[in-house]
């Protein structure tokens, strides 16, 4: 009835699978760009400063007498100086740059060299930052050559741009794959479609052709904004009434694949918005407070440190999740002692929190094969929550077991607990409980998706039971002998 050549893509599906592939690029592009932006205009906030402060210590070392200027013996290279006619005020400059302890600034600005070229590292040479002072009555410009000081960025800058293309570029073509996987069966749909109509209508069997056309028909308009829409059949059509259904399921699938896929790229443009969000809300602070108030400062910059740790940390789950969805982690399978394993996983839990009172019930003579540094990043994980949601003066229990072939772990904490109806749904990518956000525990809600999928990876089950507020036990049950 149908051949087996490689089918040639309908404009439709190409159609589809094209609308597909910009959304993902745009929202992944969008990212990027958001993180670079930030980045830069840290960066360039702090090495204004930083110019400043050096302007600043220059600027203590001369004396005007009479309108003539004396150097002191300190020098700079980066800095030169004459005395010119009042600039014109630049006030935006000027607040931005408040929290600077230079004083009596008149002027500021930041000037590119007329070749300047933004691809172009060597360019860089010629940017210089000029700052006007009223020292003594007397007008005096600074130039300071900011080539030195931006070089060492500017690699470390170019460095990561490419990085982001290389990723940019992988996650496209993983994407691009996976889209024509999903879509496969839908080109192929069509196409035998196509077959059955004309080889009915060879063999002038008695069919209701127009039904066949008119599914084919249906199924071409289908695009990547309408794979909800279900396909219709006359209720006395016995044959097609099953035809369509299989292709209405199907569409279904492909349709809650394209959801999920949609709602994890919104979620994670959400998750790097938030920290982002926080590190411009205190570079706004110090741009207020931070030069008078020492202890604004002090917190300002510890709150920038956190948060850029806890982006890092985010994207870093990211980039696991999708590339265990692309199949591209491979297990590295060596024999593991499961006891010196764990007690490994508690001292260096104990670093972090020593106050933390962690048992260990254990058989010692269990080995498991498995990759030690994944099942490691699980128990860890696992570790991690029961600590965070769980009182400082209640124990954590650990217990392993060996029975039949398999390997049994638990995690036991007396902590806030989950809901019934919500204990399935913390496997969830971003999904948090509302237990865990009334008790503002930090974390994004993708650690238990990154410990289920080592799990089973192993070809193990990982098992939750909790009652609220009385505690939580995380079971996890891998094979002996990973095949």
């Amino acid at each position: 009835m149908s051949n087996n050549t490689k089918q040639k893509p309908s404009k439709h599906y190409q159609s589809i699978a094209r609308s597909l592939n910009l959304s993902f690029f745009g929202s992944l592009f969008s990212t990027f760009v958001l993180f670079n932006m930030a980045f830069i205009l840290i960066i360039g906030y702090l090495s204004l400063l930083s110019a400043e402060s050096q302007i600043n210590l220059y600027q203590k070392q001369l004396q005007v007498i009479n309108n003539n200027i004396f150097i002191s013996p300190i020098e700079s290279g980066d800095i030169t100086f004459n005395t010119e006619v009042k600039k014109p005020t630049t006030y935006i400059m000027n607040e931005l740059l408040r929290p600077s302890y230079l004083p009596d600034v008149v002027y500021r600005r930041v000037r590119l060299g007329p070749d300047f070229d933004f691809g172009s590292i060597s360019t860089y040479d010629n940017i210089s930052y000029h700052v006007q002072i009223l020292k003594n009555n007397q007008y005096i410009t600074f130039t300071y050559a900011m080539n030195r000081s931006l070089q060492p960025f500017l690699v470390i800058y170019f460095t990561f741009i490419m990085i982001q293309g290389f990723m940019l570029i992988s996650a496209i073509f993983k994407q691009s794959l996976k889209i024509k996987r999903t879509l496969h069966p839908l080109n192929t749909l069509v196409a035998s479609t196509k077959d059955l109509q004309k080889d009915i209508s060879n063999l002038a069997v008695s069919v209701d052709t127009k039904q066949l056309k008119s599914i084919a028909q249906a199924i071409e308009k289908i695009d990547a904004q309408k794979l909800d829409k279900q396909l219709s059949v006359s209720q006395s059509s016995g044959e097609y009434i099953e035809l369509t259904a299989a292709i209405n399921d199907m569409l279904i699938r492909i349709n809650q694949a394209v959801a999920l896929q949609t709602q994890f790229v919104s979620n994670a443009s959400h998750e790097l918005r938030t920290p982002i969000s926080v590190i411009q809300g205190y570079i706004n602070l110090l741009d207020r407070w931070g030069k008078d108030d020492p202890a604004t400062l002090q917190e300002s910059i510890i709150a920038i440190k956190n948060e850029t740790e806890n982006m890092k940390t985010l994207v870093e789950n990211l980039l696991f999740l999708a590339r265990g969805d692309s199949d591209n982690i491979q297990l590295v399978l060596e024999s593991i002692d499961t006891h010196f394993l764990l007690e490994e996983v508690i001292k260096e839990t104990s670093m972090i929190d020593s106050q933390r009172s962690i048992e260990l019930v254990c058989d010692e003579t269990v080995s498991l094969v498995a990759d030690r540094q994944l099942i490691k990043q699980a128990l860890r994980i696992l570790l991690d929550n029961a600590m965070k949601y769980s009182d400082l003066t209640t124990p954590i229990i650990i217990r392993c077991a060996k029975e039949e072939q398999r390997f049994i772990c638990s995690i036991t904490d007396q902590g806030i607990g989950i809901s019934p109806e919500n204990i399935e749904r913390v496997f969830d990518r971003f999904y948090r409980d509302e237990q865990a956000r009334v008790a503002k525990a930090k974390g994004a809600g993708l650690g238990l998706s990154i410990a289920k999928w080592i799990v089973e990876k192993h070809q193990g089950t990982i098992e939750i039971v909790s009652r609220k507020d009385i505690g939580t036990k995380v079971i996890i049950n891998l094979p002996l002998f990973n095949r």
